[in-house]
């Protein structure tokens, strides 16, 4: 395997390990867009799991007046290396919106944009 090949697929590798530490704080990774070849910028929407089952259920049910999870979208630029946070409220039968700028923070890499991703939920980012 080339060098770029093993790096697209360790770049990719570490955003699902990153979804996977998520799922185990019942976080839900409700999209997840990365780009290894454009400086290895990504983007990833979460949402509180439980949240996200009850919206769910409710649309089952068609009962359509429930409003959805909270989102939080994370973008990591990799090449300007900033990461912006932005939160959203999901209203009945919604995409999530309007979205909010909570935070933006420059970092010197992306694995720093992934541990701050992981502070953020507790309160330390």
């Amino acid at each position: 395997m080339g060098a770029s090949a093993e790096s697209a697929a360790a770049f990719v590798r570490s955003l699902m390990a990153l979804a996977d530490r998520m799922a185990a704080r019942d976080l839900a990774v409700s999209s997840l867009r990365c780009e290894w070849a454009t400086f290895g910028s990504w983007s990833m929407e979460v949402q509180d799991g439980k949240a996200a089952d009850v919206y769910g259920e409710a649309l089952r049910k068609a009962v359509f007046d429930v409003p959805g999870p909270n989102v939080v979208r994370f973008t990591w630029d990799g090449r300007e290396q900033n990461l912006t946070i932005h939160t959203a409220p999901t209203e009945p039968l919604s995409s999530p919106g309007p979205w909010k700028l909570a935070k933006n923070a420059r970092l010197p890499d992306c694995e720093a944009a992934v541990q701050f991703v992981e502070r953020y939920f507790d309160g330390s980012a």
